[in-house]
């Protein structure tokens, strides 16, 4: 009985040590966010898993479209936007040639470095429900219109 007691007081401690290590990082996650507006107060986020939608990643999605419009210009029309579980997608039309291409961003639990940032998947699309569309490009957050604007170009389709 002893050595049980004595197994779950080094459990429960080992589980204080982890979650005071765990407010650290939420602290300095907060303190880095507090600086910075828009969607790169996302950048370097942590977002907690779960089986159904977090409030976490809710605010994230609403301030991800609203940043993408944004990031897109008045050129282009953001159509048919998804929030999934822990990831989104949708399409950009580009007004002056009508042409579609396919915006993904992937799980935002398995960060891998911001990949919702640095690694969004771009193609070309035939309509607004094409998930297969044209062969996969890759675009960070900074270069986005910059490949859609090549994927959606008169002279340049799918």
């Amino acid at each position: 009985m002893q050595q049980h007691i004595e197994e779950k007081i080094s459990y429960n401690k080992n589980r204080i040590t982890g979650l005071l290590a765990e407010n650290v990082q939420l602290e300095n996650q907060k303190q880095e966010a507090a600086g910075k507006k828009g969607i790169e107060k996302w950048r370097g986020h942590c977002f907690e898993s779960s089986s159904g939608l977090t409030r976490e990643f809710s605010d994230f999605a609403r301030d991800y479209k609203r940043e993408l419009k944004k990031a897109l210009g008045p050129g282009y029309e953001l159509v048919n936007f998804t929030r999934n579980h822990f990831d989104m997608s949708g399409f950009a039309r580009n007004l002056k040639t009508g042409r579609l291409a396919y915006i993904s961003i992937g799980d935002v639990r398995y960060n891998r470095g911001d990949a919702w940032y640095n690694n969004i998947l771009v193609r070309s699309a035939k309509h607004d429900r094409d998930w297969t569309g044209g062969g996969n490009c890759w675009a960070d957050w900074a270069g986005l219109r910059r490949e859609i604007e090549k994927l959606t170009a008169k002279d340049n389709w799918y």
